[in-house]
């Protein structure tokens, strides 16, 4: 058996009706899942941060506890879409407070190496290392308590394994995410899983 980086949690087939988010330690893989979603044409956002493909007006939402704001939110999008999806980091901490607004709720959830996380705080934003190490092992425990009580499918990703057997990774998101894939647009696709990719640490 080969060890693919991934782990379905609560499978369930995805509805045509579905909210897909991808959440995860900051610098832990989100935006290349989000940029995944992206391709397979889920619609992710009407503000998203050029960078991070992050949707602005979820993470200010989030960010502030506005979770009736967030609900007005996933009705407006819903009347919009059958099918879409976000990218929040913030989510992790919040989701217990605004999963029951998601129709169908579906969660991505992204894992990295703590030190590589560490790593890339230092250099994005000059983060001391070891204080970053002991943070991402406590936001580890707090996200893994929150996400053990959830009903809704959970897709998990290792970030190091997707860039070891990418064709697997975004095959796998996008039948989580109930998309019919051509070998043609899953290597389009595959592109996207690279580490350093240079649009995210532009300006980081």
């Amino acid at each position: 058996m080969i060890n693919n980086g991934v782990w379905l949690k609560n499978e369930d087939v995805c509805q045509k009706q579905s909210t897909i988010a991808v959440t995860g330690l900051g610098r832990s893989g989100t935006t290349m899942a989000s940029r995944i979603l992206s391709a397979l044409d889920i619609p992710m956002g009407e503000k998203l941060t050029p960078r991070t493909n992050e949707d602005k007006e979820i993470q200010l939402l989030l960010k502030s506890k506005d979770f009736e704001g967030f609900s007005n939110i996933c009705e407006k999008r819903n009347a919009q879409w059958d099918k879409w999806g976000y990218k929040c980091p913030a989510l992790r901490g919040s989701i217990k407070n605004v999963i029951h607004s998601m129709r169908n709720p579906r969660v991505i959830i992204l894992y990295r190496d703590i030190l590589a996380i560490s790593l890339r705080n230092n250099i994005s934003v000059e983060a001391d290392i070891e204080e970053s190490l002991h943070n991402s092992i406590n936001a580890y425990k707090r996200m893994l308590s929150v996400m053990s009580e959830l009903e809704c499918p959970i897709l998990s990703l290792s970030y190091e394994k997707s860039l070891t057997h990418p064709e697997y990774t975004v095959r796998e998101i996008a039948k989580f995410c109930g998309v019919e894939l051509s070998a043609a647009k899953t290597q389009e696709i595959v592109s996207i899983i690279k580490n350093g990719d240079p649009q995210y640490l532009k300006n980081a």
